[in-house]
C-alpha cells in the first residue's frame, strides 16, 4: 500500500514544479531546497535565479540543476 505521506509530497512537489521563478516572486513565496540524498535544506534567492536563468523559468528546471552544496548530489 503507498505511504499517503509520500504520495501527498509527490503531488505538491509536481505543483510546485508547474510554477515559475515571476510567480514564486509575485507572491513572495520562497524556493528552498532540499537535497533528497544528505537532507541539507537552503533557502535560494528567487531574485538571483531569475537574474540567471530568467523569469519564465520553472521550478523543475531549477530542481534538476541544483547541485547540493554539501554533498554535491542533484537530488533535490
Amino acid at each position: 500500500m503507498p505511504n499517503p505521506d509520500n504520495s501527498d509530497r509527490r503531488a505538491l512537489e509536481a505543483y510546485h514544479d508547474q510554477l515559475t521563478l515571476a510567480e514564486l516572486q509575485a507572491g513572495n513565496h520562497p524556493l528552498v531546497f532540499e537535497c533528497r540524498t544528505c537532507g541539507h535544506r537552503q533557502n535560494l534567492d528567487v531574485a538571483s535565479l531569475i537574474r540567471a536563468h530568467g523569469p519564465e523559468s520553472r521550478v523543475a528546471y531549477i530542481r534538476r540543476h541544483t547541485s547540493c552544496p554539501v554533498c554535491i548530489a542533484r537530488q533535490a
